[in-house]
C-alpha cells in the first residue's frame, strides 16, 4: 500500500484558485444536502497552545473521509521559524481506510477559507463590482485578495485597513510588487468611512472582538464576507448591519455556536434565527439571495471541515495527475 506525502509547495502547485472554488461550492452543497457527516470540533490544550482535530465523512460523487489536525502555536515563528498555525490534512480510502494522502494544510487552510467567500462572492455579490476594501492585512488577506479577483474580474481598486497602519501599509507594498496585481489601484487607509465609499465588495479576515465600522457607512448593494470571527462572544460588524443585510452561513449548527456576528445581534434581540435566510450549500444549490442590486448580502463562515475534505480530495488528485509529492510504501511493515 503506498500513499502520497505533499509539502505546503505541493499544494500550492496542485490547484487554481478558480478550482478550489469550484470544489468548494460542491462540499458546501454536499454538506447542506446530507451527504457529509461532520462532527463538532474537538479541541485539546497542551502547555503551547491547543490543537483542533476536525475529521468528517462525505459520500457521493466526492466520496472522502478524513482529518484534520489545526494547532496554534504562538513561538513557533520565533523559537522553530515554523507557522503560528500549522495545519495537516490526512485522507484515507473509504473503503478500506487504509491512507491516502497526508498534507501540509497550511496553505490548504487559506486556500479553502478564501474559496468559500470565493463561493458566495460568486453566487451572492452583484457583477458590476469595481472596489474592493480588505480589513486585515494578513495571509487570509492576501488569499481572500486571490479570490475576490478570481471571482469578479471587475475590480480595479483595493483599499486595505488594519489594526497596524504600517502593517497594512507594508501589505500593499507587497501587493504592488506582485507583477499580477500591477493593473489594481492599491492602497491603504486609516478612515474606514471613506474606504467604504463607492465599496461593493468588502472582507473582513481580522482577530477582532469589535465591530470594525460603522454599519451606515456600508453602501447598499455591497456584498460582505466575514470570516474572522469564530467565538460567540466576538463579531467585526454591528448588529443594524446585520438586520438591515440578507445574511447566508456555512453551516447552520456551527453558526450559531460560534458566530458572534450572528449570536450577539439574536441575543440582543435585534434579529431572529430565522434572519438568516440559508446556508451557502444551499445557495449553491440554487437558493435565489440577491433579488435587487441594492441589497446587501453577508457571508458568515466559521469554517466546516467539509470543506478540507472537497478542497483535499481535489488537491490530491490534481496532485496525482501532475506528478506532484512523495510517494511512501507501507508494505515493507515487520511481520507480526
Amino acid at each position: 500500500m503506498k500513499f502520497l506525502v505533499l509539502t505546503d509547495d505541493d499544494v500550492k502547485k496542485s490547484l487554481t484558485m478558480k478550482q478550489a472554488v469550484d470544489a468548494s461550492a460542491e462540499a458546501f452543497r454536499d454538506l447542506s444536502e446530507s451527504r457529509a457527516k461532520i462532527p463538532v470540533r474537538c479541541a485539546v490544550p497542551t502547555e503551547q497552545g491547543f490543537t483542533g482535530f476536525m475529521p468528517g465523512y462525505v459520500s457521493g460523487t466526492n466520496e472522502a473521509l478524513g482529518l484534520k489536525l489545526v494547532s496554534i502555536r504562538p513561538n513557533n515563528p520565533k523559537n522553530h521559524n515554523l507557522p503560528t498555525i500549522p495545519a495537516q490534512v490526512l485522507l484515507v480510502h473509504p473503503e478500506t481506510s487504509q491512507p491516502m494522502v497526508l498534507m501540509d494544510a497550511t496553505y490548504l487552510t487559506l486556500l479553502r477559507t478564501a474559496a468559500g467567500s470565493g463561493v458566495a462572492t460568486r453566487l451572492m455579490a452583484r457583477p458590476d463590482i469595481e472596489k474592493l476594501v480588505v480589513f486585515g492585512a494578513g495571509n487570509q488577506a492576501l488569499s481572500h485578495i486571490e479570490a475576490m479577483i478570481t471571482e469578479r474580474p471587475t475590480i480595479k481598486t483595493i483599499v486595505i485597513l488594519n489594526r497596524s497602519h504600517e502593517n497594512a501599509e507594508k501589505f500593499v507594498a507587497s501587493l504592488k510588487a506582485d507583477p499580477k496585481y500591477k493593473h489594481l489601484n492599491i492602497s491603504a487607509s486609516q478612515n474606514s468611512t471613506e474606504a467604504l465609499k463607492g465599496a461593493l465588495l468588502i472582507v473582513t479576515c481580522t482577530g477582532s472582538h469589535e465591530p470594525l465600522f460603522n454599519g451606515d457607512d456600508v453602501e447598499n448593494g455591497a456584498h460582505l464576507n466575514l470570516i474572522g470571527s469564530h467565538f460567540p462572544h466576538a463579531r467585526e460588524v454591528d448588529s443594524k448591519l446585520i438586520k438591515k443585510s440578507k445574511v447566508v452561513i456555512d453551516e447552520t449548527n456551527g453558526a450559531f455556536a460560534e458566530a458572534g456576528d450572528v449570536v450577539i445581534p439574536i441575543k440582543e434581540g435585534v434579529i431572529t434565527k430565522e434572519h438568516v435566510l440559508a446556508e451557502i450549500g444551499q445557495v449553491v444549490a440554487g437558493h435565489q439571495i440577491r433579488t435587487s442590486h441594492n441589497d446587501i448580502t453577508i457571508f458568515k463562515s466559521v469554517g466546516n471541515a467539509v470543506q478540507d475534505l472537497g478542497v483535499g480530495l481535489a488537491v490530491y488528485k490534481q496532485a496525482v495527475s501532475l506528478g506532484l509529492g512523495t510517494w511512501v510504501d507501507t508494505d515493507n511493515r515487520a511481520k507480526l
